[in-house]
């Protein structure tokens, strides 16, 4: 038995599209910390894959790009490669920092560090890291998702994440 029509090619099924927004408002260009919700969605994922049972990881969906060229801080000719090569990532509540990738130019160094801010601000208004410690990445493969692994911390010591 076939599953393919006699053209020898599959049809794929007609889905109604949702507008990204409502009628009167403009669709940011690009994930901000302050995006509205109707821009966004957090999942808790229920099956995550190679993380330890104690922590819980979350996807963050986005109708827009969360890295994005027209990004002030990705419109250096040096940064915006290296954003797209090696995406966005961070810790918090934890005395790990972020180290992206040292350029030759302080000044783009200081605008790779500038790309991170809204994520790094959006994950810390949401997981407190008073109360969560997080591990958290944008794939650079996968521009409208942020992918976060966090443990409730207890009394003063935390779960460690594995990473």
């Amino acid at each position: 038995m076939s599953l393919e029509p006699k053209s020898g090619l599959l049809t794929p099924p007609t889905i109604p599209s949702t507008p990204i927004s409502k009628p009167g408002h403009l669709s940011p260009e690009y994930f901000t910390a302050d995006m509205s919700q109707e821009f966004y969605k957090i999942l808790l994922n229920e099956w995550p894959y190679s993380v330890p049972i104690d922590v819980e990881h979350f996807v963050f969906w986005s109708r827009v790009p969360i890295i994005h060229p027209g990004m002030p801080s990705c419109r250096s000719a040096k940064v915006w490669p290296l954003i797209e090569q090696d995406g966005l990532w961070g810790f918090t509540g934890s005395n790990r920092t972020p180290a992206p990738r040292i350029l030759d130019h302080e000044d783009d160094s200081a605008l790779v560090q500038e790309a991170h801010k809204e994520c790094m601000t959006f994950v810390m208004r949401n997981w407190p890291p008073d109360r969560w410690e997080t591990a958290w990445l944008v794939n650079p493969l996968a521009p409208f998702t942020l992918s976060i692994d966090a443990v409730k911390l207890i009394g003063d010591e935390s779960l460690k994440i594995i990473i």
